[in-house]
This record gives structure tokens, sequence and C-alpha cells, in this order.
């Protein structure tokens, strides 16, 4: 049943992108299944964020809702400001309590310092900071690493970071750490 409500969720989906808004009388009209199920896989996009219901009268308007690109860049940036806080934490408790090898150190700390990295591009995408692509600046050294960040658009193929335009976002960002 799942995979029904799922199925005609993308149905509802891809008929509203072509529209503004409809009634929701008219959905059940286009989309060629059961009421109960529109029903379901409307209530499953509401629940999502995906729809927007709007009451009138006796009916309800529905409408896709807009994407915020800022806010879902500035949820990831949390994120991973958050997964880099608590990486350096596990460097500290790590080298403390388990004495690891000086190798396996050294890969925590780099992978930290381009996390970083990432955090730091966002950033400064988010803040208008990038506007010409590609572009490259140099972080500076975190935990011994030299780190280069490069961010490009999507569909830039150029070496020796192709961006691909089957890319998931509109930039990649690409970073180096070394010694």
């Amino acid at each position: 049943m799942i995979t029904e409500i799922g199925i005609v969720a993308g149905e509802i989906w891809q008929f509203l992108e072509k529209k503004e808004k409809v009634m929701l009388e008219e959905l059940f009209k286009k989309i060629d299944k059961s009421k109960e199920l529109v029903l379901m896989s409307l209530g499953w996009l509401a629940r999502e964020g995906h729809v927007i219901l709007e009451k009138k009268k006796d009916t309800y308007d529905v409408r896709l809702r807009k994407k915020k690109k800022g806010v879902v860049l500035v949820v990831v940036m949390g994120a991973l400001v958050v997964m880099c806080l608590l990486a350096l934490i596990a460097i500290e408790l790590a080298t403390q309590r388990a004495g690891l090898s000086g190798q396996r150190l050294k890969a925590i700390k780099a992978q930290f310092a381009l996390q970083a990295g990432v955090v730091d591009a966002f950033k400064r995408l988010k803040n208008g900071e990038i506007t010409s692509f590609p572009h490259t600046y140099n972080l500076g050294t975190i935990n011994g690493f030299d780190v280069e960040v490069t961010v490009k658009t999507k569909g830039d193929t150029s070496s020796p970071h192709p961006c691909p335009s089957t890319a998931p976002s509109d930039y990649c960002i690409f970073v180096t750490a070394y010694r």
C-alpha cells in the first residue's frame, strides 16, 4: 500500500508542477485513482511539507510549496558544523583514551580538515562571497594540513575536478588537504 501511495504522490506532484493551484475536486478528476488513495497521497505530501492546502468554503485549494534553497543550505551547513565539532571531540577522546596509532590519528585529523573546508565553502556560498566560478581558495592550515577549496557550478566538467550536470546540487565543492 505504501508503494501505491508513493506512486500517486508522484503523480500529484507532477500535476501540481504544471498548475499553480487546483481545487481538490479537480485533483480527484485528473488523478485517475480512488478518492481515498489520492487523499492518503496528498496527506503524505502535506506531512512532508511539499504541498499547501488552503480551505476555500466547502473545498480546498492545493498547491506545491515553493522551494526555499537558503533554508536547506542553512540546515545542511548547520549539520556539517555539528559533524565537524563531533569529529573534533572524537579525535580528542580517541587520542586520550585509546592511544591511537600515528597513522590513524593523522587520517582522522585530515578528515576533519576536509569537513572544515566543506563547511567554509557552504558559509561563503550562503553569504554571497563566492560570485565567480570555478572559485579556488586556500583556507589555511587545519590540524597541520593545508586546506584548498574549489567550488564549481553544476555542469562544469573542467579538470581536475569535474562537476557533472547530474550533480544533485547547483554546486560541487572539492576540498584537498595536504601537508
